[in-house]
C-alpha cells in the first residue's frame, strides 16, 4: 500500500492544480494578470521582449541565410533519424538487446529522471535550449514581417516551457518557404548549439578536469543485478576486476572476455574517499556470457562515453 503513496500524492497535487486553475479562471482572477488557461496548462503572456527580437532580426539577409541553412540541417537530421529508427527496429528484437535493454529512465532526456543528466545542470541547459529555440522562431517571424503578438511561459505546476506567439492570420498567408524557415530555425538552433558545446566541453574544457579515479563508472543497475546484490553502489568507479586493474572500459572488456557466467570474482570500487571490494557471482546474459548488471560510463575526460549494459 505504502509504495503507491508517492503516486497518490502526485495525482492529488495535479487534481488540486486543475481545480484551482479552473476556479481562478471562473472568478476572473487570471486574465487581468496576463494569465491564460489552456486545459491543465497555464500560459503567462507579455509584450516584453518584442523590441529585443525586433533589434536582433535587423540583419535580415543573414537570418534568411540562416533560415535556408536550418532547412538543410533539419532535412538531413530527419533523414538520419529515420535511418537510425529503421536500423534500431532491425536489432531491437535480437536476444541480446531484449535481455540487456537500457532502463526507461535512460531513454528519457529529462533531468531528474535520466540518471546520466544531473538535475540542476539539466534544468539550466533545458531552459537555455527552450529560450534560444523560441527566440529563433521569433526572429525568423520578424524577418518574414510576421507580427509577434506575445511572448510567454507555460506552467504545469512549475514552468515547463516558453513560447513566441506569431499572428496566426499572417502565418496562414506566408509563402511556404518563409514558413518553413520559421519552423526550422528553432530545432536547427538547438542542434547547432548542442554540437558547439559538445565540442567545447569535450575537447577544450574537459581537458582540465581530472576524474575521481580511472576506471568504469557505475551509473545505475539492471533488475536482479549481480554487482548490486554484492554491495556495489551507484556513482562509484570500478577500479579492479578479478585482480586486474581497470583504467578504462577497454580494460574492463578484456577482463570480461576471460570470465564466464556463474564465476565468483572480486571487484573493487572507489567512491571518492575509500576502496571497497566485493565478491560478485556473475549472471548469464542472453547469449550465455557473463553479466555484471550495471550501466556505466568510461571515466576518460577526452570524450563522454555512455556504455551499454555489461
Amino acid at each position: 500500500m505504502w509504495e503507491y503513496l508517492p503516486l497518490a500524492l502526485v495525482v492529488a497535487l495535479l487534481a488540486l492544480w486543475v481545480v484551482g486553475l479552473h476556479a481562478a479562471h471562473r472568478r476572473g482572477f487570471l486574465e487581468p494578470r496576463h494569465l491564460h488557461p489552456a486545459g491543465p496548462f497555464l500560459m503567462w503572456k507579455t509584450a516584453r521582449g518584442r523590441a529585443f527580437i525586433e533589434r536582433l532580426s535587423q540583419p535580415k539577409r543573414f537570418w534568411r541565410f540562416f533560415g535556408d541553412a536550418s532547412l538543410a540541417i533539419v532535412g538531413l537530421t530527419m533523414i538520419g533519424t529515420t535511418a537510425l529508427l529503421i536500423w534500431e527496429a532491425t536489432i531491437v528484437q535480437t536476444p541480446a538487446v531484449r535481455e540487456n535493454a537500457p532502463s526507461p529512465q535512460l531513454l528519457l532526456g529529462l533531468p531528474g529522471i535520466n540518471p546520466l543528466i544531473p538535475l540542476w545542470y539539466g534544468i539550466f541547459g533545458l531552459a537555455i535550449a527552450i529560450v534560444l529555440h523560441e527566440f529563433s522562431h521569433g526572429i525568423l517571424a520578424r524577418v518574414a514581417n510576421i507580427r509577434i503578438r506575445s511572448l510567454g511561459v507555460i506552467f504545469f505546476l512549475l514552468p515547463i516551457g516558453a513560447f513566441v506567439e506569431p499572428d496566426e492570420d499572417e502565418m496562414k498567408v506566408l509563402p511556404r518557404r518563409e514558413r518553413a524557415r520559421l519552423y526550422a530555425a528553432g530545432p536547427a538552433t538547438n542542434m547547432i548549439l548542442a554540437l558547439l558545446f559538445a565540442f567545447l566541453f569535450s575537447s577544450v574544457m574537459m581537458s582540465s578536469v581530472a576524474p575521481v579515479h580511472d576506471g568504469v563508472g557505475i551509473v545505475s543497475f539492471t533488475p536482479d543485478s549481480p554487482i548490486q546484490a554484492a554491495g556495489a553502489a551507484p556513482f562509484t568507479v570500478i577500479t579492479s576486476v578479478n585482480g586486474t586493474e581497470i583504467r578504462s572500459y577497454a580494460d574492463f572488456t578484456r577482463v570480461k572476455g576471460t570470465l564466464h557466467a556463474n564465476d565468483t570474482i572480486p571487484i573493487t570500487t572507489y567512491d571518492g574517499s575509500q576502496y571497497r571490494t566485493f565478491n560478485v557471482t556473475l549472471a548469464a546474459d542472453a547469449s550465455g556470457g557473463p553479466l555484471f548488471g550495471f550501466f556505466g560510463v568510461d571515466t576518460t575526460t577526452d570524450y563522454y562515453h555512455p556504455l551499454s549494459n555489461p
